[in-house]
């Protein structure tokens, strides 16, 4: 995982200068009034999606860790906060077998260690990345925060494309 600023992607060498230069582009060019949806920004090797979602209070059985083997998650939020962890999932449940098409995979949060997960507070202007097989389990309220709307920006790079 990591967890930084977003003008800082250009310098996250381990990916493409390509995708680092797409997602800069993306993100200069972002505002409130960015239509929804996903779009190829670079075919299917560097997508983005832009959505709402909302924040949950509790981690509870409807809560799920989530996984992805063929791509890179790049987070960020364009309104409102929220809490991410990073952790883990040995030991935990699938809810499903993974989802090759869309590639990801959801694991039941029972048993899951958040005490000792990485946490970090998604905000506009920082960005949380997620590599292949690191969970990660998002949209949570800040401490003493209700429930609030987010406008997410999920990236996605092509695994195969990082550099070592």
């Amino acid at each position: 995982m990591i967890y930084d600023d977003c003008r800082n992607i250009p310098l996250f060498t381990q990916f493409p200068q390509e995708a680092r230069q797409a997602i800069s582009a993306f993100l200069s060019q972002l505002t409130l009034q960015t239509p929804l949806g996903k779009r190829q920004l670079l075919g299917d090797r560097v997508t983005v999606n832009v959505f709402d979602s909302t924040t949950t209070a509790t981690v509870d059985e409807a809560s799920s860790v989530e996984i992805h083997r063929a791509y890179v998650d790049v987070q960020t939020v364009l309104s409102g906060e929220e809490i991410c962890y990073c952790l883990p999932v040995d030991g935990l449940e699938p809810r499903a077998p993974f989802n090759v098409q869309n590639d990801y995979q959801l694991f039941l949060t029972r048993g899951a260690d958040l005490e000792r997960a990485a946490r970090v507070t998604l905000r506009p202007g920082r960005c949380a990345v997620f590599f292949p097989g690191e969970g990660h389990l998002c949209c949570l309220c800040l401490p003493g925060q209700g429930v609030q709307t987010l406008r997410k920006v999920v990236f996605k790079i092509a695994a195969d494309s990082l550099l070592s």
